[in-house]
């Protein structure tokens, strides 16, 4: 979860819940999701449904492939 880290200022609630955000976003998104459509806003990016494209881009690629037979 949040690090208590995050208690000590401002700042270090800013850094420590922006990191939080880009490296596990989807159980930020489940756990904090007020707090994580704020950050989607100032950072301008949504790395929870990043993660849900390039996951469902890897499936179908594989699925494609196994699928495709040689000639």
């Amino acid at each position: 979860d949040i690090n208590p880290y995050g208690l000590t200022n401002e700042a270090e609630f800013f850094a420590v819940v922006s990191e939080y955000f880009f490296e596990n976003p989807v159980r930020m998104k489940k756990k904090h999701p007020e707090l994580y459509s704020m950050l989607k806003q100032i950072f301008h990016q949504d790395p929870q449904s990043q993660i849900t494209r390039a996951f469902k881009t890897m499936l179908h690629t594989k699925q494609a492939s196994q699928n495709h037979h040689a000639p």
